[in-house]
């Protein structure tokens, strides 16, 4: 493993050691300062306010208000230095969204957006004039999909809400022809939504616009709430997850890890199925269940490994990054995680190519799969009852446990981290 400058056992004591860089401008508004401390650590003291958003996402005591600039930070969107840079970057960002809306966002895609009856491809003659067969598909399908997106929460069901997520998925599917829209892209951008959209009372002094104060731009209102929504999305599926949704693809239908024996499987090295010729939605899979669930708890891999494929769960926890077995509040708390950790990775291994992204994701799915262990065990005589227990998460298992579990799993899989 890549080692740390002075084998640093903590992410804040990296961050000391980074070059300081003189910011440019400063916020002279002491209620600002006040109302706001993060933010404007985040401004004239990014090392700072790093620490306090590690402490706070460790401890779950993330505010709902920072956690939208938190993820565009621990992206990369924003750039660790020259904070003064960033409300330019964001700025920038928008206006090329506008760019891409009125590109691909045409009179006659809007206005199928926004019908309230959703169609099927049986009445696809009625669109003959305006849509090819292609488009109609494309949007069809994402419109029932949106329709049917975290429908738990008030502000999915508001119609302009729906046609915000539609325009996004529409135009990342315009802008990504390799992967396009699929299925399951509509919750992981739901996420993102739910995280933007601003339903709760902003204090006056956070609307202010005062001169040089970044987060009177980033935190105004929800106008922006779809520009930036097609940032975090676009962004966070650029790292790989766009690439999940190619598992089913041709070039994938004879599957070099499906043809395998079982005892072909386990003499595969791990680097051996990085590098076969799969998709990465797969290799990921198997190198987590059949190299590193051994690792942490190998007796209760000796149950599993016999008796249950990684195909049949694990690939979907990846693919929908678990939004499938978890309520909407609990994923932003453990994608909170996801997301730190990614920014980890980028500090620690800057000079090398990591062999995935998002590797919080691993220790997620381990952790899934050790609190599960009593309901498994009990089952095991019982294949098919066994199997459920894995395929069907259960929901009496509380985040904070699974969290922790995985924050375990990562600092043994990753000695020189430690945060």
């Amino acid at each position: 493993m890549h080692k740390i400058k002075d084998k640093l056992h903590k992410l804040k004591n990296l961050i000391l050691n980074e070059d300081d860089d003189n910011n440019e401008e400063e916020i002279d508004d002491k209620n600002l300062r006040e109302s706001y401390k993060n933010f404007y650590l985040h401004y004239t003291d990014p090392r700072k306010a790093i620490q306090k958003d590690i402490d706070n996402i460790h401890s779950c005591k993330t505010q709902n208000y920072e956690r939208d600039f938190i993820w565009l930070f621990f992206l990369g969107i924003f750039p660790f230095k020259k904070p003064q840079n960033w409300q330019k970057i964001l700025t920038n960002e928008r206006a090329n969204y506008l760019k891409l809306k009125n590109k691909y966002i045409t009179k006659d895609v809007d206005d199928f957006i926004h019908l309230k009856r959703i169609n099927d491809t049986n009445k696809y003659d009625g669109y003959k004039q305006i849509l090819s067969k292609e488009e109609f598909d494309l949007l069809n399908l994402i419109k029932v999909d949106v329709d049917r997106t975290y429908q738990e929460k008030d502000i999915f069901l508001k119609d302009e809400i729906k046609n915000i997520l539609a325009n996004v998925l529409y135009i990342f599917a315009k802008e990504n022809p390799i992967c396009g829209y699929r299925q399951g892209m509509n919750d992981i951008c739901g996420v993102f939504l739910y995280v933007l959209h601003k339903d709760y009372k902003v204090e006056p002094n956070f609307e202010k616009d005062t001169a040089g104060c970044v987060y009177s731009v980033l935190h105004s209102n929800n106008y922006f709430l779809e520009h930036d929504l097609f940032l975090l999305f676009n962004t966070f599926m650029g790292k790989g997850i766009s690439e999940f949704f190619l598992y089913n693809s041709i070039q994938y239908k004879k599957s070099f890890l499906s043809s395998k024996t079982f005892d072909e499987k386990m003499e595969l090295t791990e680097k051996e199925i990085i590098e076969c010729d799969d998709s990465s939605l797969k290799r990921r899979a198997y190198v987590l269940y059949y190299k590193h669930f051994r690792k942490i708890d190998s007796k209760f891999y000796d149950v599993l490994v016999f008796n249950v494929e990684p195909e049949l769960f694990m690939t979907r926890w990846y693919l929908l990054v678990f939004t499938r077995e978890f309520s909407i509040d609990q994923i932003i708390y453990l994608w909170d995680l996801i997301i730190l950790y990614e920014f980890v990775e980028s500090k620690l291994y800057k000079n090398r190519k990591l062999t995935w992204h998002y590797n919080f994701m691993d220790c997620i799915a381990l952790s899934m799969l050790i609190n599960c262990k009593p309901d498994v065990i009990v089952k095991k005589e019982d294949i098919n009852d066994l199997m459920s227990s894995i395929m069907h998460y259960p929901t009496n298992i509380p985040i904070e446990k699974i969290a922790k579990k995985a924050l375990d799993i990562y600092n043994k899989l990753n000695p020189d981290i430690k945060i």
